[in-house]
């Protein structure tokens, strides 16, 4: 077990910082995945996919452990609810992708021809509203000792805009992947079909978890 008093003594938020850093290693495992998919190799396929859920697990494990030691005795900056609402938004960005994971172990995945290139740029979405989230993690330290005031709180209202707005365009990738999809039905069957718009659905899922952490910061700042 990690030693989360000592990683709380060196910064308060040592923990979240930690905890989505093993996030961003989750993220970057799923191009990994679906760059097996397309090539149609389904042992590195699961493989990857192994890999994503037991990282998950030891994700989960840290939740766990910080959310049971978050210790009274050490000074918090922010409001303890505020503390655990971020850290239950981080655990559920990684469920998400744990969910894609499982998905793609259940039965051999092929990416149909002319549904690729919607599938990827689904993901790069995805991507990309959670590399905001991640600089707002990173950068929390600097937003307490602003007092959640002034030009650095100001800096994260436009990142948790940009958030939304990539969520947002996240939902219109989503649409358009599932047009695509749907339009391939009398050449893939339809459970090919039901998996791909379930593995969507999850993609979109990761979005919307990163929208739900950078709605709670915005709750952080503006109360």
């Amino acid at each position: 077990m990690r030693n989360l008093l000592a990683i709380f003594s060196r910064s308060p938020l040592g923990p979240l910082h930690e905890m989505m850093g093993e996030i961003e290693t989750l993220m970057g495992m799923v191009p990994e995945m679906l760059n097996a998919v397309k090539a149609g190799d389904f042992s590195s396929t699961k493989e990857t996919a192994k890999k994503i859920m037991q990282l998950e697990h030891e994700i989960d494990t840290l939740k766990n452990d910080i959310r049971d030691h978050l210790p009274h005795s050490v000074f918090l900056p922010l409001d303890r609810k505020d503390f655990l609402r971020i850290l239950s938004n981080m655990d559920d960005i990684a469920d998400c992708i744990e969910d894609i994971a499982i998905l793609f172990t259940l039965r051999t995945m092929t990416i149909p021809e002319g549904f690729e290139d919607s599938l990827f740029d689904v993901w790069l979405r995805v991507q990309e509203t959670f590399a905001e989230c991640k600089k707002m993690i990173s950068g929390f330290d600097d937003l307490i000792a602003s007092g959640f005031s002034g030009p650095t709180a100001n800096a994260f209202l436009e990142m948790i805009d940009s958030v939304n707005q990539f969520e947002w365009e996240t939902d219109k990738r989503v649409y358009k992947a599932s047009q695509a999809i749907l339009a391939l039905e009398d050449s893939e069957s339809p459970v090919a079909i039901m998996m791909w718009m379930k593995i969507l659905d999850k993609m979109g899922n990761v979005a919307d978890s990163c929208e739900s952490m950078a709605k709670g910061i915005n709750i952080t700042i503006t109360k």
